[in-house]
């Protein structure tokens, strides 16, 4: 005879069978409360625990949310522990520029690991205990389900003690259990019933895996990482202007200089400090130049120095290819103030194109000329154009020029000395001289005949031609280099001929970028300091005084003194005087079908013409006073969003240090630790809930089984299917 039973899950109460019309009730208290079936108190009656462990199960449960709460606030807040994850106090001890900075850097390193090691005991202990609220929470509901109508299967009963174990999630009868069965009685088979018992299989389920992800969740939280982060932003100081449009002056413009030599154009005062910087500065961009030529060389950007810092030029290809160059005073006070490594402050960059061709000069009147150079060209234009641009103080207060010598006849150099002629101009005009239509006013103008009965303001302010950017048009500063001891610009020959000059116009802006000096021990050996946020304040150029280059090359203005030359033994000039003759006869004998710039000749002049020009920029001075918040209650320690449009020119420093801390935007992985342990915090609430208002006294499973036995049948299982054929 067949012995199995079906199903296995069974209810353990019912209130009606199929056939008795009212059977009696079985509750799971009564299976505590009957006595046997002879009619004695049996001496293994189960008595449910005392009150004061329920309640001592509950606290339990509340005590797990303090670390947890705990690890919230801790990563919410996005506590910084230090450079080592074991800091007691605060105090790490790690120092990267002492003489045992090996030893202390290792000694540290085991303390994170052991440290680490342990957090990860504390996630698992907080797993477990979390295992046991869970367990818990399900018992509760078990019994909360078994007292309402209907019932619960047996099986039901010890779901909290197969809890641990994920695989009983794919357990069929989980799943199967709520669903009436052949023989079940009107109750097991109401609607009502079968969605409380599924209602409590999702949540048995559902609690399964939120305990299997506990472990995981805690850990996230409870395992520091190492995480970049800012110090404050100090706004101390507010930007007030750039002496870039006026010559140096003043005793702390340039180092070595007192403001009587600057006053005089004494400019040869920067040579001290200056000249070797000029010096190694492009000389180093022409040894790069000489390596590129090799198979798969390139050029790389060659470092200066100014105070314990370097810097280099930063090329910014998205905006039209500024080169971006560091103010020497911002470094200074970097050099300074070492350890607040970033900065934002004040950077001059500027566009240059450099071209070969005829230059003349038409004078018209002791105070007013136009110079205009031929053959002019760019990378934003598609034809050869004559740029010309008004010079002398006729015109505006504000044109000026200068000019100085590079080199000189001396065995050393071999060659003859190059005249460089700087001038400032606030406008530039252009026309085509193979159309006649092209502005015919100033081609019919640049003659020393008509010139004086021109007007030259209505010529000037005309709009260039199209094509040309108007950037181009207004406060130009042309660089020009001769091939001969001849100072002079040719007045006699026509604008269609060839000289033998270079000249170079740049387009100055300005820039608030960031200035960071990266001080981790693989980086701070060239102590470099990088621009970051390179971006034009203003489309509109910015004006600069020709002196300003004199400065750079440390030569004087006045034209009679034995110091308005650069030294024919320096390194500069041997290089101007080495490149410029094969330059010019590269670019002259280009058919314009190849651009110039790709021969080496003309590259090293280029960037001989860009890190001479960046010297310059690098010298120049700005000014700053105390920074004004609105409203004035503003605290002195700011967040970078609080730097807006309304404030462009605050100045601000920080340093962003590599720290161990806790943050919940480190990682994806930390906001779902945060999900994991929130839901855990919730079950805890959920269980106290039940506990205060449903709760009853819990049993063990012992006390079950034993109650279960000692139980007298009284028909509540009449009616159910037993085995095939009985």
């Amino acid at each position: 005879m067949d012995t199995s039973y079906q199903p296995v899950y069974q209810p353990i109460a019912t209130t009606e069978t199929p056939n008795e019309k009212s059977a009696p009730r079985a509750s799971v208290q009564s299976f505590f409360s009957r006595k046997s079936s002879g009619g004695r108190q049996c001496t293994t009656q189960s008595k449910p625990r005392s009150r004061s462990w329920h309640i001592l199960s509950h606290i339990v449960s509340l005590l797990w949310l303090a670390p947890i709460i705990a690890l919230l606030v801790l990563n919410f807040e996005g506590h910084k522990i230090g450079a080592s994850a074991w800091c007691p106090f605060g105090h790490c001890g790690s120092d990267v520029g002492g003489d045992d900075a090996v030893e202390r850097a290792a000694k540290l390193d085991k303390n994170d690991h052991n440290l680490l090691g342990a957090l990860q005991f504390v996630s698992k202990a907080l797993e477990v205990w979390f295992f046991m609220i869970a367990s818990a929470l399900v018992y509760d509901l078990a019994m909360i389900f078994a007292r309402m109508e209907g019932g619960l299967p047996v099986g039901y009963l010890l779901t909290h003690l197969e809890f641990g174990d994920v695989r009983n999630i794919f357990n069929p009868l989980l799943w199967t259990s709520p669903f009436p069965h052949a023989g079940s009685s009107h109750s097991e088979r109401h609607r009502k019933r079968v969605v409380r018992l599924f209602l409590f299989a999702l949540l048995a389920a559902l609690l399964m895996i939120l305990g299997s992800l506990m472990g995981p969740g805690t850990a996230v939280l409870v395992l520091p990482t190492l995480q970049w982060r800012d110090t404050p932003h100090k706004a101390s100081q507010m930007y007030q202007g750039i002496s870039v449009g006026e010559p140096p002056k003043g005793d702390n413009t340039l180092f070595g200089c007192n403001s009587t030599d600057l006053d005089a154009g004494n400019y040869s005062c920067t040579f001290n400090m200056y000249s070797s910087s000029m010096d190694q500065w492009v000389a180093s961009a022409a040894a790069s130049n000489v390596q590129s030529q090799q198979d798969f060389g390139s050029v790389s950007n060659t470092l200066s120095q100014e105070s314990v810092v370097t810097f280099m030029v930063n090329a910014s290809i998205e905006d039209d290819f500024i080169v971006w160059v560091p103010n020497r005073q911002v470094l200074q006070d970097v050099s300074l103030d070492y350890f607040q490594l970033i900065s934002t402050n004040n950077s001059l960059g500027f566009t240059a194109q450099c071209n070969v061709g005829n230059v003349t000069v038409t004078e018209i009147d002791d105070n007013r000329e136009v110079h205009c150079f031929g053959n002019w060209t760019s990378d934003e234009v598609d034809d050869y154009y004559t740029k010309c641009f008004r010079v002398g103080t006729g015109f505006n207060p504000q044109n000026s020029g200068a000019s100085f010598e590079i080199g000189k006849n001396d065995p050393y150099v071999g060659a003859e000395s190059t005249t460089a002629d700087v001038f400032f101009s606030d406008i530039a005009q252009y026309f085509n001289p193979n159309d006649p239509q092209s502005h015919p006013d100033l081609q019919r103008c640049l003659s020393n005949d008509t010139a004086p009965s021109c007007d030259w303001d209505t010529i000037f302010i005309t709009p260039p031609p199209s094509g040309i950017p108007a950037n181009l048009a207004f406060d130009n500063l042309v660089l020009s280099f001769s091939l001969s001891n001849n100072s002079n610009y040719t007045t006699t020959e026509p604008i269609s001929s060839f000289s033998d000059r270079w000249y170079c116009d740049a387009v100055r802006y300005l820039s608030f970028p960031t200035y960071v000096l990266d001080t981790s021990p693989t980086a701070i050996v060239l102590s470099l300091v990088r621009l970051q946020g390179t971006s034009p304040h203003s489309a509109d150029p910015v004006a600069i005084d020709p002196d300003w280059i004199l400065a750079a090359f440390s030569a004087d203005a006045d034209p009679t003194s034995s110091n308005n030359m650069v030294d024919s033994h320096r390194p500069i000039a041997q290089e101007y005087s080495k490149v410029l003759t094969p330059a010019w006869q590269e670019a002259m004998s280009s058919d314009g079908t190849e651009d110039p710039t790709s021969d080496s000749s003309v590259q090293e002049f280029i960037f001989l013409y860009l890190y001479s020009f960046s010297q310059a920029l690098s010298m120049v001075r700005y000014t700053n006073g105390s920074a004004t918040l609105s409203p004035p209650t503003s605290p002195a320690h700011i967040k970078p969003e609080d730097i807006t449009t309304t404030t462009p020119h605050l100045l601000r420093t920080w340093s962003t240090r590599h720290v161990w801390a806790y943050s919940v935007n480190s990682s994806h992985t930390s906001k779902l630790g945060v999900a994991v342990v929130c839901l855990g915090g919730l079950c805890v609430l959920l269980r106290l809930f039940l506990g205060v208002f449903l709760g009853k006294r819990e049993h063990s499973p012992v006390e079950m089984f034993v109650a279960a036995l000692e139980h007298s049948r009284t028909g509540e299982f009449a009616g159910m299917k037993q085995r095939k054929g009985s």
